[in-house]
């Protein structure tokens, strides 16, 4: 999301784009993920180390002054740097090219939601869609994904949070028994169906669903461990 938000907005204002790839997972010390956009045909180029710092500053200023977050979309301009921030509700706001100037604007959120880059879907959707990859063990599951009526159920646990519930729909989580519901829905209407199970690992939640016969796990208790892989397999369900 925040990759897309990015180019569409620079496409719209005829900016270059720069991804900060260093500082926010430097300071991912919780969930330690990393940068996996280069396996894509992103169209930007990384941050150096100039431009890395600026956001360091930001989050130290913001840190050692305590400076809270607006409920919207914001533009703060301080004397290291831009910084066009989304509010505290992350909600869907249009953002106005007038918000970004001649200097370099740096974008801090998560801007989930499609509607910041609609205008420009067809060139992200091309940019964010994985290639096949090498491995013969992804390729394999993915032919028969293609050969088959498959079905992808994809399970996010969050297990290494300590709360998922922040991470939940207004804090409700998703339960084997809704997610039965929707299977049964399924299976009434077609026929022939192998599901394919998308999650880290062997989650508990599994042993709860009621999965018809065949079904195929894709875990990385099954070996499926690879991020760029593991996505490509799911654009390969029918």
């Amino acid at each position: 999301f925040q990759y897309a938000v990015g180019r569409a907005l620079a496409k719209k204002t005829n900016h270059e784009l720069v991804l900060d790839s260093k500082s926010g997972f430097a300071r991912d010390l919780k969930y330690k993920r990393k940068f996996e956009l280069g396996k894509f045909s992103i169209n930007a180029r990384i941050a150096n180390i100039f431009e890395v710092m600026v956001n360091v500053l930001f989050a130290i200023d913001n840190k050692l002054f305590k400076k809270k977050i607006l409920k919207k979309v914001n533009l703060d301009v301080r004397w290291y740097g831009c910084f066009l921030t989304e509010g505290f509700e992350m909600k869907y706001i249009q953002i106005s090219p007038k918000y970004i100037s001649n200097r370099t604007t740096s974008m801090i959120g998560y801007w989930q939601s499609p509607r910041y880059f609609s205008d420009y879907k067809d060139m992200i959707l091309n940019e964010l869609s994985p290639s096949a990859p090498s491995d013969q063990k992804y390729l394999k599951m993915g032919n028969r994904m293609l050969n088959e009526e498959s079905v992808s159920i994809c399970i996010r646990v969050y297990e290494e949070s300590d709360n998922p519930l922040n991470h939940s729909k207004n804090g409700k989580m998703k339960t084997a028994s809704e997610i039965n519901k929707a299977i049964e829905k399924i299976l009434k209407n077609r026929e022939n169906l192998t599901f394919f199970v998308f999650c880290t690992h062997r989650a508990k939640i599994i042993n709860d669903l009621k999965l018809p016969k065949p079904t195929v796990f894709v875990t990385c208790d099954d070996g499926y461990d690879q991020t760029y892989e593991t996505l490509w397999l799911l654009s390969q369900c029918r």
